[in-house]
């Protein structure tokens, strides 16, 4: 899965703010990464996602950036979620460093508490989910013969800071994926277009609610991601060693609870 994103900020007020997502990257300044914090560090990715659906966690442990083999899958974890209504669940091992909770629920509001033990180590973390931005339309305009833009619609929450990460989905299989913030629009109405779009295209936009941390977190990360010039998820998961973690004990990545839209339009 690619972890390239693109960056939307919006920078007018208007009636109608109108922004077209240009698919390329944006250019940001270069990040140094500290490859001494990448020695015997226990790396820990995964975020509560509004609704019922599994929550997974993934666990694993770099060894040491300049062998050929950096990052080591961790198979036996004790991995917890807990909330703050006195829910909790132990997530099964699933495989290859993944473990999953099948029971607990992602509700906004709640805040959760990760606790990760391995080789006798302790690492925690806590993440309070957001509540969940909503698009209020999407629309597809023609732009020429066969080919059309995708329009997004949300309203913007006034005196309320909104951070997102927009995956989108064509026929099947991912198509783009960018991180939007709400910086400079209150309460307006916001437009986002996507382009590139054919007639009787199926496209799934899923729509996840950040914190401004997750949000800072996964725009540094990409910024690094940019500079490596490499798309190894691997390579990605050494640099996640510099964006600053929210997990204890010195373990790098980081967790989060994301609100959770799904939208499915066929265009025509």
């Amino acid at each position: 899965m690619t972890r390239s994103f693109h960056y939307i900020e919006l920078i007018c007020k208007c009636p109608a703010l109108f922004l077209t997502l240009l698919f390329i990257s944006c250019d940001e300044t270069v990040l140094d990464v500290d490859y001494s914090a990448f020695e015997s560090s226990v790396v820990i990715y995964g975020f509560v996602k509004e609704g019922s659906d599994p929550q997974n966690i993934k666990v694993s442990r770099v060894d040491n950036y300049f062998l050929d083999n950096v990052s080591v899958l961790v198979d036996n974890a004790e991995v917890i979620i807990s909330d703050n209504e006195g829910n909790s669940e132990i997530l099964g091992h699933l495989n290859s460093g993944n473990y999953r909770a099948h029971n607990l629920q992602g509700v906004t509001g709640r805040t959760y508490t990760l606790t990760v033990r391995v080789d006798g180590e302790t690492y925690t973390s806590q993440a309070t989910m957001p509540e969940s931005m909503e698009l209020s339309r999407i629309v597809s305009s023609p732009v020429s013969f066969n080919n059309f833009n995708l329009e997004l619609y949300t309203e913007d929450k006034a005196d309320l800071e909104e951070f997102s990460r927009v995956r989108v989905y064509k026929n099947g299989g991912f198509y783009d994926e960018f991180l939007y913030s709400d910086r400079n629009s209150n309460g307006e109405q916001v437009q986002i277009t996507l382009e590139g779009f054919r007639r009787f295209d199926r496209v799934v936009v899923e729509l996840y609610s950040l914190s401004k941390f997750a949000y800072q977190y996964l725009r540094e990360l990409n910024d690094l991601a940019d500079d490596a010039n490499s798309n190894d998820d691997e390579i990605i998961e050494l640099a996640s060693g510099n964006p600053p973690s929210n997990i204890s004990n010195n373990a790098l990545g980081y967790f989060s609870a994301q609100g959770f839209r799904r939208y499915e339009v066929v265009i025509n």
